[in-house]
């Protein structure tokens, strides 16, 4: 049954790099060990399961805007157990599955008792700031996206995030100019400005702004759940991580410890991994690597400094 099968759970924050290790797992899971695709942003995307319909049950929701859908948390619990049971055959195989909502891990044990679950953590201040920098450019401004949420749920974000990023957009140019920008978001003259707005908005909204800025330090709130359609936040999100979950840090990539990768990934597997394995680990992660900026990777107040630099000096009431 498919209750009965080691599936795989990846549970990440947005921008930290869970579906790029989702492939690597599928991968090395189904023997195959080809080369995951690797965008020129550094975007790896290839584990979507019918998430783009918005029919990817397994995962119990991937993005926390998914719990507005429902009255109350049983329903949405019930919702998902019906529609595994009536939409995955008894003849399955283990599955990976990833999703953003650290409050399904409680329902991945209490359902699938042979699976084993991966949490990427960002406990530092430098691995939250870089996911955010991944978020913005990797997903809200890559016209490459691979889609991994219904085109509806999507639409609802991309109208949100236009909402919440225009006062920081109008403390640098008019109105006009802003929602010009906005609303052509893909357009790489606005790249820059763009990611600068949208990174000051979501670091503002998790009291991350003392990172970067001279105000007021504030507890971050990035460590808690998040319900963005209500602006309310929950619990810690340690509180839903149990001491059964492998946990592998963000920083493992900004370090260039693919050592740590190979390590977490062998004891998430529980078995040993052969030398083409490992060479296959290695070969993934430094492409992946070497895909993405490396200034927003070892130290990304700096980046996120010399990204102010070039907005400031860039006249955009010119085009």
């Amino acid at each position: 049954m498919i209750f009965d099968q080691p599936h795989i759970f990846i549970v990440f924050n947005p921008g930290s790099g869970g579906n790029f290790i989702a492939g690597l797992i599928n991968e090395l899971s189904n023997s195959t060990l080809t080369s995951l695709p690797i965008s020129d942003i550094g975007s790896s995307h290839t584990v979507l399961r019918d998430k783009a319909e918005g029919t990817d049950y397994l995962s119990f929701g991937t993005m926390m805007e998914e719990h507005d859908c429902f009255l109350t948390e049983e329903a949405r619990e019930l919702f998902y157990i019906e529609n595994i049971k009536a939409n995955y055959s008894e003849n399955c195989t283990p599955e990976i599955v990833w999703t953003h909502d650290f409050t399904n891990i409680h329902l991945y044990r209490k359902y699938f008792k042979n699976s084993n679950i991966l949490v990427i953590t960002n406990n530092t201040n430098d691995e939250k700031l870089t996911s955010l920098f991944m978020l913005a450019k990797k997903t809200i401004l890559n016209k490459q996206l691979h889609l991994p949420m219904s085109q509806g749920m999507y639409e609802y974000i991309i109208a949100r995030w236009k909402v919440l990023c225009l006062p920081h957009l109008l403390r640098l140019v008019s109105r006009a100019d802003a929602r010009k920008m906005l609303d052509d978001r893909f357009n790489s003259h606005y790249a820059d400005i763009l990611c600068y707005a949208t990174v000051r908005m979501t670091m503002t909204f998790l009291n991350m702004l003392h990172l970067v800025e001279n105000v007021p330090e504030q507890e971050i709130l990035y460590d808690r759940v998040i319900y963005p359609m209500r602006f309310r936040f929950g619990d810690k999100l340690n509180s839903y991580i149990d001491d059964k979950c492998v946990l592998l840090p963000y920083g493992y990539l900004s370090k260039n410890n693919c050592n740590l990768l190979t390590e977490k990934i062998s004891e998430l597997l529980k078995r040993d991994l052969s030398g083409n394995e490992v060479n296959y680990i290695n070969s993934s992660f430094e492409t992946y690597r070497s895909a993405q900026n490396q200034l927003m990777l070892s130290n990304p107040v700096e980046y996120f400094f010399r990204l102010k630099e070039v907005v400031l000096n860039n006249n955009y009431d010119e085009n």
